[in-house]
């Protein structure tokens, strides 16, 4: 049972996450952002070439 994490350890951390957690998080955390913004985008784009579209 010496694997359990105790929870009295991770101190005042939330969730867990430590320098080094965050550091390996971050980049997928940016990745997943930019795709979210991408889409995004890329839904406003086509809504506005249907638009266009509908108009000629």
């Amino acid at each position: 049972m010496a694997s359990m994490i105790n929870r009295a350890d991770w101190g005042d951390r939330m969730f867990g996450i430590d320098p080094y957690v965050f550091e390996t998080l971050w980049p997928s955390l940016l990745g997943i952002a930019g795709m979210t913004a991408v889409m995004v985008w890329g839904a406003f784009k086509v809504r506005k070439l249907i638009n266009e579209d509908v108009k000629k």
